[in-house]
């Protein structure tokens, strides 16, 4: 006979289970009091899983397919050491209970037996049956995948709404602060803006219609940019980049044209294919480097950080050698800036516009052209050295999307992740 205690029913609360979301926040955010006091820091601290782990709760990622390319994502982070193992075991861990439990609930809701193609990639593969019927659904996947766009239409749609609210927010500012203030945005790979006449910046509005062309085709650039920054983790969408698709010989001649980016193009060709000097401090208040330049490569990067630095070095030698202005000069501007003088103040505006824009054109450029996945593999040769290179593994993805890079040396990376008893996609390990 059961005694009272046992026959109690159970509150809703003492049943409930953590949600997927709830488990995520709780790992990704840390533990405070109700003064805001942190009791607690957060288990996964990594900058790149906070990221994917927000991903990872946006209601388009909540889907098989979707949290099984935010693990192999995270699986290739870790395999190329840019994120801590510990922390992704973590997170994986998560992801991939979630992805389970989404899989049994299509089987339940479709009805009948379990779908063997919908097995965790988890299931060892054996026998070259079961290796050809998961080559077929690999097949099946990546042809659902190209036919939809949602994803994709749905990073574009708030690239769009945030370069809107950009447009509005500009508007109010003088057409050349403003003009500034859209090459900041190309500069980032931030531009997917298509404006209409009526909407169109101040300052674009007052050029030559030669000039505007140039806008307009600097900014397709720029556009077909984002599209491989916001995609770069699939591989089918890339090949729909509209923008670069559309751009023409006669187009490319225009940016190319265009002062400074010649240099630019050279510069980073070099800095990709070589070893260059690089200057790795800087005085903050003169702009001028410090100390001695180190031979570096762009594939070398490990950071954004020092991606950054790379681009600073390139506006300083665009600034002094294409655009001829002296440290002298450009000191004797600043000064009078600072003192009040609208036209050195202009100057300098204009300076600034013009180094950026040429680093800008430049580097969407040699984005948009894959040229560091296509080279940076062992067959090609050694950094300005008679002898065949490594392939670098821990770039950031401002300069590298990994995925794409796997596509042109898929036996590289195979090896990769064999050597670390990894799994691949649908080859397991």
């Amino acid at each position: 006979m059961s005694t009272p205690e046992q026959e109690r029913p159970v509150s809703a609360e003492q049943t409930k289970q953590p949600s997927f979301e709830e488990k995520l926040r709780g790992l990704i955010e840390p533990k405070v009091d109700e003064e805001g006091k942190v009791l607690q820091e957060a288990a996964i601290r990594n900058e790149k899983l906070q990221r994917l782990s927000r991903l990872a709760l946006e209601s388009r990622n909540q889907t098989p397919e979707g949290l099984g390319k935010l693990l192999g994502k995270g699986d290739d982070w870790c395999l190329d050491e840019q994120v801590p193992e510990d922390e992704w075991s973590v997170l994986a861990g998560e992801l991939s209970e979630e992805r389970e439990r989404l899989l049994r609930e299509q089987v339940s809701e479709e009805g009948g037996e379990v779908n063997q193609k919908a097995i965790p990639t988890e299931i060892k593969l054996s026998g070259l049956d079961e290796f050809m019927e998961r080559m077929k659904y690999l097949q099946e996947e990546t042809i659902k995948s190209a036919q939809k766009n949602q994803e994709s239409t749905e990073n574009l749609i708030m690239a769009i709404g945030y370069n809107e609210r950009i447009r509005e927010a500009y508007s109010q500012l003088p057409p050349e602060e403003e003009k500034e203030r859209w090459v900041d945005v190309e500069l980032q790979q931030d531009f997917y803006a298509r404006f209409t006449p009526n909407v169109e910046p101040k300052f674009y509005t007052r050029l030559s219609s030669e000039k505007r062309r140039e806008w307009d085709t600097r900014w397709q650039l720029a556009r077909a940019a984002l599209w491989k920054r916001i995609n770069s983790a699939e591989i089918e969408k890339l090949t729909q980049n509209p923008d670069l698709i559309e751009l023409t010989t006669e187009q490319m001649e225009i940016l190319y044209n265009i002062e400074g980016v010649k240099r630019g193009l050279e510069w980073y060709t070099e800095a990709i294919l070589e070893r260059i000097e690089i200057y790795e401090k800087w005085d903050e208040e003169t702009g001028e480097p410090i100390g001695q330049a180190t031979k570096k490569s762009l594939v070398e990067c490990k950071s954004g950080r020092e991606f950054e630095i790379f681009r600073k070095n390139l506006q300083y030698s665009l600034k002094r050698e294409v655009f001829g202005v002296t440290k002298e000069e450009e000191e004797s501007l600043a000064k009078r800036a600072k003192e009040g003088d609208e036209k050195a103040e202009d100057q300098m505006r204009d300076l600034r516009v013009r180094v950026k824009s040429a680093d800008a054109i430049s580097w969407n450029w040699m984005w948009a052209s894959n040229l560091v996945e296509s080279v940076d593999s062992r067959d090609s040769k050694g950094l300005g050295e008679d002898v065949l290179r490594e392939r670098h593994g821990e770039m950031p993805p401002a300069i590298c999307s990994d995925d794409l890079r796997a596509v042109f040396h898929p036996q590289e990376k195979f090896e990769d992740k064999a050597s670390k008893g990894q799994e691949w996609g649908a080859f397991g390990k």
